[in-house]
């Protein structure tokens, strides 16, 4: 509820605009909202998807067992039972709640958010990038949102089509290291070396920033290059465990898949 002078506030402008009203008494006394059904229910949808952050998808699934059994439903429930059953392997399931849920809310950002995820779990990037752009489309200020669409289209090969949305990330969450970090590898999938490198520094130690440049050249098929990127991580830091081991990695000869960034 609001603050009590503002609600006193909120009450004398009603009085002074409506002389002579009598207000029904639903107006007056408006309970906070933890003690109303509706916000006892929210408050479980946020603690099951607290237990799911917490490495504890299983409890978070009793929670929301329960808030279905007392007759709850919203779309926020459903996409955190989804992500729920999506943590602990099952992803039809987790398909399914999103597949009924998106008939009732079709225009629900978040939905289709954790639709892409799913998909991208199950490596199915194309049907991802039409989630996630579906996500952006309904809910176009999420920064997650849009870092989701650049890396899916990312990892979907189209690198030039990662930018757009990865800068409007960006604008939206300035702070977000993520993001920035995609978009250094979106840069350098492109052979925009200096323009990635500056966008890794700016997220990150120089170490690393050198680390994430040799990388994104490994993954573009540009082994010299990493080599020397690798090099200079371990200039400024000796001890840099994953340069070191990439460097072990190239000598070894190729591999069937480079590892994704840190």
């Amino acid at each position: 509820g609001w603050p009590m002078s503002r609600h006193l506030a909120m009450l004398t402008v009603v009085a002074l605009g409506c002389a002579g009203r009598r207000l029904p008494r639903s107006e007056v006394d408006q309970p906070p909202i933890w003690s109303t059904r509706e916000g006892r229910d929210d408050t479980r949808v946020e603690l099951a998807e607290a237990l799911i952050d917490a490495n504890a998808p299983e409890a978070a699934l009793e929670m929301i067992a329960g808030l279905r059994a007392d007759g709850a439903t919203s779309s926020e429930l459903d996409r955190v039972h989804s992500r729920a059953l999506r943590e602990v392997g099952l992803f039809d399931d987790a398909q399914d709640v999103l597949n009924v849920s998106l008939r009732r809310h079709s225009r629900d950002g978040a939905l289709y958010n954790e639709l892409g995820i799913l998909q991208m779990d199950r490596q199915e990037v194309t049907e991802a990038i039409r989630s996630f752009e579906s996500a952006t489309r309904y809910t176009p200020d999420n920064a997650d949102f849009q870092n989701n669409l650049g890396f899916a289209r990312m990892s979907g090969g189209d690198a030039e089509g990662a930018l757009v949305p990865l800068r409007a990330a960006l604008k939206i969450d300035s702070t977000s290291r993520q993001t920035r970090n995609n978009l250094g590898f979106a840069l350098a999938a492109l052979g925009r070396d200096k323009e990635a490198w500056r966008v890794f520094r700016a997220s990150t130690s120089e170490a690393d920033a050198h680390y994430n440049l040799g990388l994104s050249r490994e993954l573009r098929g540009d082994p010299t290059a990493a080599r020397d990127a690798y090099i200079s991580a371990l200039k400024v830091q000796p001890d840099h465990r994953s340069a070191t081991d990439a460097l072990a990695r190239l000598a070894a000869g190729p591999q069937p898949e480079v590892p994704h960034a840190p």
